[in-house]
């Protein structure tokens, strides 16, 4: 047994695997880490929707992992990451052999192709988007298994024309789509790899068992409308009707199935030059170049092959450019990196070719140099990238908060609500608390609208939300002002700070006390001092957080910090009167001790900085930082550069930046702003 498995797989490739095994299991998160991530555990734990596309085949297999009993259930959730990115990087190693069979490389020695298949395995397995994925809650380690697993059906059957092949490599794409949607851009793989066969009637026999294998495949969706009628604790989306369920599938907000980016961006542009220095930043020089010889040969000289693999790759990297981390890239990533076989192929045959010894050294001297740079470049990268993930987490500093609040507390959540929702639903934390999911209010079309169930210890608002339609701000106001005015004596509201959701309520914000937020009292009002207890709050909740950014640990401070630390600010800079004293010490504190360079946070430092000189009678002083934060694209510092001309009797220029503002950002303000000012001028001019 033992000697089969070293005959196939060379016993330092089955260490380097077992290393890397334990390496990702010491790295794998301890708490449920950042973007998707808590959703993903709280939502499989209960068997629930998740966001679009609902990832049915995703939640079914991480539930039934997730009843194993070792560790909590977070670690469970992640360790199933773990296990699939091991079985992706060994179904890698398979695909660069039958990749290397059909290139017909029978001049190499089996130890030689099982080299070159083992480097490009272990290179896939130690870049930064795969480390990410391999070490939290994501689709995208079960996603490069169905990529690598589909690839190698495919190439086998390109070398044997067998339909058993082709029939189970459509059938794992179907299902594969289940767990993450873009599987469906290997559709171009599908059609040009039935080339190969000897005649058009078999092509269509073939063609035509693949469809309806695919859609044997794509029947795992259909978990998500029989789950959603059972009113799992997570149904995003609630799809129990065909239009609900469809919408939820293809939803554009979500979804990864919005393939064709509507932001203007020329795919040809920006974009893709930021995959290649991307590229490079993991490859290096040689690597990247290496990758692209290597592909430009397979063009020219198996152009078949060539075309199988590279219209899924471009269609990937050049039409979702909002992607540019590359996590989603997981699995197209290590079929790139086939491209380094044609090239490691023809150097190591020279080398075995070659009679005079100098040609010979130089040969295996290039390999060695090009294996060496690329992977030390791959490894201080990933090291790099583990490093910068490596402190706290923003489930745990979410937890300390949580656990701070005082009882029967209720919060109004919108960017934590997974957080607080795993630690609710999995670890049964703060019972007394009620949740209420700020996107379940103001956003009903894309979640769920909130429920009575859902907050058992409140009276619900008697406000009707719509279901399928994205309500007005008024009526969402109302609902929230009926909910507080309801169970004022009940409980003590809490609001995290997210200005993206609160905008429209911070008119109402008494900050005194708790981070995740600060207490709603509508109408109350406020008490002298509040601008030193705000400053208070944020030395005792960001302390900590505060101290290890300043000490540079640049990790989730980047992420999580930046939010927190700015929603501080913006409550600043809006209190009622505002503080401009506090936010003036904010930014001077921000621009000392954070790195701007990698933090797109600086347009709104210049914009923070005009309102405090506006708020202290600066004016010029605020007229440069508007002009500054207006020229970084600030939307807010183009709409205060506005304001700014108008206050000042400048009321043409006014006209010209509010326009040169809607026209920029699309922004309602802005247009309404512009029309107003243009009547008066025309009222003026007329009179």
């Amino acid at each position: 047994m033992i000697n089969r498995l070293f005959r196939f797989y060379p016993p330092w490739l089955v260490l380097s695997w077992g290393i890397g095994t334990v390496f990702l299991i010491w790295q794998a998160r301890l708490a449920a880490a950042w973007r998707d991530g808590p959703e993903f555990v709280d939502s499989a734990w209960v068997l629930g929707i998740a966001h679009p596309a609902g990832y049915p085949l995703y939640q079914s297999l991480v539930w039934m992992w997730e009843q194993f009993p070792f560790a909590d259930v977070v670690l469970r959730n992640h360790s199933f990451s773990v296990a699939c990115t091991v079985l992706a990087s060994v179904l890698l190693y398979h695909v660069s052999i039958s990749f290397m069979r059909i290139l017909d490389v029978g001049r190499l020695t089996w130890r030689i192709s099982q080299f070159i298949a083992g480097f490009v395995s272990l290179s896939w397995l130690v870049m930064p988007p795969q480390l990410e994925n391999a070490i939290q809650s994501e689709a995208y380690a079960l996603h490069a298994v169905f990529t690598f697993a589909i690839f190698k059906l495919l190439l086998d059957f390109m070398r044997t024309h067998e339909t058993r092949h082709y029939v189970l490599a459509i059938f794992l794409a179907g299902l594969g789509a289940s767990n993450h949607i873009t599987m469906g851009a290997l559709l171009f793989a599908f059609i040009v790899v039935l080339g190969v066969l000897p005649d058009m009637r078999r092509a269509v026999r073939t063609a035509g068992a693949g469809i309806l294998a695919g859609l044997w495949g794509l029947l795992a969706y259909l978990y998500l409308p029989v789950r959603s009628l059972r009113n799992p604790a997570y149904d995003w989306g609630n799809p129990e009707t065909w239009g609900r369920f469809w919408s939820h599938v293809l939803d554009q907000k979500d979804s990864g199935g919005f393939f064709v980016t509507d932001q203007g961006e020329s795919i040809f542009g920006a974009p893709a030059m930021d995959y290649v220095m991307m590229l490079y930043d993991w490859l290096g020089l040689l690597g990247l170049v290496a990758i692209l010889v290597g592909w430009g040969w397979l063009l020219w000289r198996r152009f078949r092959l060539a075309a199988v693999c590279l219209p899924w790759l471009i269609f990937l990297f050049l039409l979702i450019p909002g992607w540019i981390s590359g996590t989603i890239f997981t699995g197209a990533l290590g079929v790139l990196l086939l491209g380094l076989v044609p090239v490691l192929v023809a150097m190591l045959s020279w080398w075995r070719k070659a009679k005079l010894p100098a040609i010979r050294l130089a040969s295996l001297g290039s390999v060695v140099l090009l294996l060496g740079v690329m992977f030390l470049n791959l490894y201080q990268s990933g090291i790099i990238f583990l490093a910068k993930r490596a402190d706290y987490l923003p489930t745990e500093a979410v937890e300390r908060e949580l656990l701070s609040l005082p009882y029967r507390a209720s919060i109004l959540a919108s960017s934590y609500v997974f957080h607080l929702r795993t630690l609710a639903d999995i670890n049964g934390m703060r019972p007394d608390v009620s949740l209420i999911g700020l996107g379940d209010v103001i956003s009903p079309q894309y979640f769920k609208p909130l429920q009575p169930e859902q907050i058992p210890l409140l009276i619900y608002p008697s406000v009707k939300l719509p279901e399928n339609d994205a309500p007005e701000m008024e009526l969402v106001k109302g609902f929230i002002v009926e909910l507080l005015g309801k169970n004022s004596d009940r409980t003590s509201f809490y609001l995290e700070l997210d200005p993206g959701y609160t905008e429209n309520f911070l008119s109402s914000i008494d900050p005194r006390e708790g981070l995740l937020a600060v207490l709603l009292a509508p109408g109350e009002k406020r008490k002298p001092g509040h601008c030193r207890r705000l400053a208070g709050i944020l030395a005792n909740r960001l302390g900590p957080q505060l101290q290890e950014a300043k000490a540079g640990y640049d990790v989730e401070n980047s992420w999580f910090l930046e939010g927190q630390y700015f929603s501080w600010l913006y409550v600043a800079l809006h209190a009622n009167p505002p503080c401009p004293s506090l936010a003036q010490n904010m930014t001077f504190w921000w621009m000392r001790w954070m790195d701007l360079s990698h933090i797109d946070m600086e347009e709104a430092i210049y914009n923070n900085m005009g309102m405090v000189f506006a708020f202290r009678g600066h004016d010029r002083g605020a007229l440069v930082m508007f002009r500054l934060a207006e020229s970084l694209g600030s939307m807010h510092g183009s709409l205060n550069l506005a304001r700014w001309h108008e206050l000042h009797g400048q009321p043409h220029q006014a006209v010209k930046m509010f326009k040169q503002t809607f026209l920029r950002f699309g922004d309602e303000v802005a247009f309404q702003n512009y029309r107003r000012l243009l009547h008066q001028l025309s009222r003026a001019g007329s009179s």
